[in-house]
């Protein structure tokens, strides 16, 4: 198996566990010793899930170069950046927020950084649903051809040796 395919299956295992340590943290009551080992294990899974999402944009561009289709690969360069950067951001106010409770809560800005962060995760993301479906497009098409290939082949009489 392709070790940036592997990486990838491994990192959104890490994002599950993520998700469900986020669940946990919300709707039960824990010590602080164990609710601050939770949050340091969630930014830690944060960032492993950040680093999987910068590989699947590099895996999708590749691909897009195999069918070939250098806007989807183009598209997808930009998007490892657009949506990868976005979210280690979000990572980073989120270990602030983890080791400066009363800092972070107060700030003002605070709020209008994670909502510009936010903003720009939704429409990079639209961004990224659009290239999907182009790429799943381009994937049929492709589908398509490689079987009338194959079967145009298998019609044809064999060379006798």
């Amino acid at each position: 198996m392709d070790r940036r395919r592997r990486l990838i299956r491994v990192t959104l295992f890490v994002a599950v566990v993520n998700y469900a340590l986020t669940f946990a943290l919300q709707t039960s009551v824990w010590t602080p010793e164990m609710r601050l080992a939770m949050q340091v294990l969630g930014c830690v899974a944060a960032t492993v899930g950040v680093v999987g999402q910068f590989a699947m944009f590099k895996y999708i561009s590749m691909l897009a170069l195999r069918i070939p289709d250098d806007r989807i690969a183009r598209r997808a360069h930009l998007l490892m950046y657009a949506l990868g950067i976005p979210a280690l951001m979000l990572v980073a106010l989120r270990v602030w927020t983890t080791f400066s409770q009363t800092a972070a809560r107060s700030f003002v800005g605070f709020g209008l950084a994670v909502g510009l962060v936010l903003l720009a995760l939704i429409v990079f993301g639209i961004m990224d649903l659009i290239m999907m479906l182009r790429l799943q497009k381009r994937f049929k098409e492709q589908a398509i051809l490689a079987r009338q290939i194959w079967s145009s082949t298998s019609n044809m009489p064999q060379i006798a040796e």
